[in-house]
């Protein structure tokens, strides 16, 4: 698994090559996007008991790779470099600059990591797509939200976004296997496989989701980072309102 995560890292990374340069090769790619984003988050803060008073900047450049090789096999390969500037020592801010644990394979490099300042570039996304009948799988470094509430969904268990998160535009990258089998009225039922850091940190998860009468019902249980878990959300028009309601059942785990 290892060797296999490190050869798709080299394979984006000539992917990423080969379309910037424009060759004929890439030409062989159909439906090719290329996007990406660069932000600046700058503020000024004032003295509280978390954090030193003091100028802090936050800044990312992504680039965002995806194609179709054929009918049913597609890719998707995403950079991101990031630089983080404080005024005072960057220790009180250090913790919230570690990288998940539903990584099983390093691919980001320091470039600096000093007092005030911190760099670094990252493969976010690194996974083949495809398809076969009525089934889809993905492999690799992807996008993971679970649950279907919008702002803060109980559901969303594998890398949930932080309730006061300022940027929840992109999810970050998880390393795993998700297989999905498609049926009826937007219907389907599959499994997923989350690589930790380490085994302790693994997650096996089967899904389930059917349209009963408008209802959309939606199921889900396993093993989360070694703990047994559980849920359901229920989504459906209520008087014109949109009614939606999810629930999940596992053991926490004490956070510093």
């Amino acid at each position: 698994m290892k060797m296999f995560f490190r050869a798709m890292f080299w394979a984006g990374f000539f992917l990423l090559v080969m379309f910037g340069g424009g060759t004929g090769w890439a030409e062989s790619v159909g439906d090719l996007d290329i996007s990406g984003h660069l932000k600046s988050l700058n503020a000024r803060l004032e003295p509280s008991p978390y954090i030193d008073a003091g100028i802090y900047s936050a800044s990312q450049l992504r680039v965002d790779v995806q194609g179709d090789v054929t009918n049913t096999f597609s890719f998707e390969v995403a950079a991101t470099n990031d630089l983080v500037f404080a005024e005072q020592n960057l220790d009180d801010i250090r913790p919230y600059l570690q990288k998940s644990v539903n990584r099983r394979m390093r691919l980001n490099v320091t470039q600096s990591e000093e007092n005030h300042t911190f760099g670094e570039f990252d493969m976010d996304r690194l996974l083949v797509r495809g398809g076969f009948g009525e089934w889809e799988w993905i492999l690799g470094r992807q996008a993971l939200g679970l649950g279907r509430m919008t702002l803060l969904s109980p559901l969303d268990v594998i890398e949930p976004f932080s309730a006061v998160a300022v940027d929840t535009e992109v999810r970050p990258g998880v390393d795993g296997l998700r297989l999905t089998r498609y049926f009826g009225l937007g219907g389907q039922v599959g499994g997923i496989v989350v690589a930790g850091d380490v085994a302790a940190n693994n997650s096996y998860l089967a899904t389930f989701s059917h349209n009963l009468d408008e209802v959309d019902i939606f199921l889900m249980g396993g093993s989360l980072r070694e703990r047994p878990m559980a849920g359901v959300g229920v989504a459906a028009d209520v008087g014109g309102l949109g009614l939606k309601v999810e629930a999940a059942a596992y053991k926490g785990r004490d956070s510093e």
